[in-house]
């Protein structure tokens, strides 16, 4: 509660969407981390006082509407979508320099807010140097055109009809994790494609073995993001530990332990 007063009282002197950025990356993620915190354990604990779910719920909707609408504000203003300062989503393959770093390790993650980056950044910083940075997505936010966003392709067209949004590259369809992946092996000579759970189970040894990028997928990168609210905060939240797991295993087969060269994917909901 503190956070979010602190929040308004800064508000109404932030004037510019960079700013705005920067400042909740610093320090204001925190508030989200909180909420998450609290609907995770919701189940666990008994609250005491009546009715302060509606209360917190309230409270944390006021603040995501005020922090939402300053942004849109400053975005609408602008004559195209782009944040100079911020990486670009679309932008994330043809700026991962995989010929030089081959044994890379990039984890997709559908509706990996920033402040569960920093969660992850927090469990592991004992063991790795980590660069975290929030990048921002292709319009319109939906899953399929972020997914198909972060392959970086040249050209690519969008219908959308009565059955949601398509997305296409030169004619190739890129509406489903199997089409994103054959488009993906079209641009990249060689890249071995895990889910998280088959990677868990996967030997030291035999993973040592792999000289090419490893693309893992938490779940299903088309639905996972679909269960929204509450559901998606308790579903992501239990699937931290296994999200940890896998990036300490990489370490041990894809890259030198201290200097990480990996990558996380997030699809922002």
């Amino acid at each position: 509660m503190e956070l979010i007063c602190e929040f308004n009282n800064e508000l109404v002197n932030i004037d510019d969407e960079q700013v705005l950025i920067n400042t909740y990356c610093e320090k204001y993620f925190a508030i989200d981390q909180l909420y998450r915190q609290y609907i995770t354990d919701l189940n666990e604990i008994e609250d005491l006082l009546e009715n302060i779910y509606e209360w917190i719920e309230k409270f944390y909707i006021g603040y995501l509407d005020d922090l939402n609408s300053l942004f849109s504000q400053k975005v609408f203003e602008k004559e195209k979508w782009e944040l100079k300062e911020m990486f670009f989503q679309g932008d994330f393959f043809k700026k991962l320099d995989l010929k030089d770093n081959p044994k890379t390790g990039i984890i997709v993650v559908d509706g990996l807010r920033y402040e569960l980056g920093k969660d992850i950044v927090k469990r592991i910083s004992n063991d790795f140097n980590i660069d975290i940075k929030p990048m921002y997505t292709q319009i319109p936010t939906d899953t399929v055109v972020g997914m198909a966003a972060l392959l970086s392709p040249e050209t690519y067209e969008f219908n959308c009809d009565s059955k949601g949004i398509t997305i296409t590259s030169d004619g190739v369809s890129l509406n489903n994790k199997a089409q994103r992946i054959n488009y993906l092996k079209t641009k990249i000579d060689k890249i071995s494609e895990f889910n998280i759970t088959d990677f868990n189970d996967t030997t030291i040894k035999q993973l040592k073995k792999i000289k090419n990028p490893v693309i893992l997928f938490s779940g299903d990168p088309d639905k996972l993001g679909e269960a929204g609210g509450i559901d998606f905060l308790q579903l992501i939240s239990h699937r931290l530990s296994s999200i940890i797991k896998v990036v300490k295993k990489l370490s041990l087969c894809l890259v030198i332990p201290k200097k990480s060269h990996g990558a996380m994917m997030a699809q922002k909901l």
